[in-house]
């Protein structure tokens, strides 16, 4: 995530309650927080990876 021009926060989306990131804040600890209200708070989204779907049984 940003705050300005460079990605400076990583955070962990989960795809509960309608989605959202997970992350720490200072001086708060840990937040869920939608995009919304990421926006409201100065982050946006810069990039993110997403998981590879191994078909390897287990």
């Amino acid at each position: 995530m940003r705050q300005a021009k460079n990605p400076v926060h990583a955070g962990i989306w989960l795809d509960v309650d309608g989605g959202g990131v997970l992350h720490c804040v200072r001086e708060i600890g840990v937040v869920f927080q939608d995009v919304p209200s990421l926006n409201l708070c100065g982050w946006f989204l810069h990039s993110y990876y997403r998981v590879k779907e191994d078909d390897t049984p287990l």
